[in-house]
């Protein structure tokens, strides 16, 4: 593996982790945002401000989820364009005669089967927590 080839798989690798993070970061706030919705309805006796603080709390919480998603989202599309970028590099070099042929083409579909999964993952969404407000 040439060094550009190593530095775009470490850059496809610190995408992964990231979109890994954001994913369990959005679990989190989806429990958060359950947590919050369940107080609402439990509360029979709350103030009108202890009700609007809570329901601001929510507000804030499922727009974190929604930045979340689309920071995983985005990664997913960096990693499905390094994937794409590699396939290429392999199908060239095979082309090339550079190397074993089949392993530069086996490569090349492991990467294009990756782009394909992150592209997928991308226009997925993450967790879809339905929000109850009894």
């Amino acid at each position: 593996m040439t060094a550009d080839e190593h530095t775009r798989h470490q850059r496809g690798q610190q995408a992964r982790d990231r979109a890994e993070q954001a994913r369990h970061r959005i679990a989190e706030l989806a429990a958060r945002r359950a947590q919050l919705a369940a107080q609402i309805t439990r509360r029979s006796g709350s103030t009108p401000q202890q009700v609007r603080a809570a329901q601001d709390s929510l507000a804030r919480a499922q727009q974190a989820a929604a930045l979340a998603a689309d920071l995983v989202a985005t990664a997913h599309i960096a990693a499905a364009e390094a994937h794409e970028h590699a396939a290429a590099l392999h199908e060239r070099l095979a082309e090339a005669g550079a190397g074993d042929t089949g392993e530069q083409l086996r490569r090349a579909a492991a990467h294009r089967h990756a782009a394909h999964e992150d592209q997928l993952a991308a226009t997925t969404p993450p967790c879809p927590v339905p929000i109850t407000h009894g």
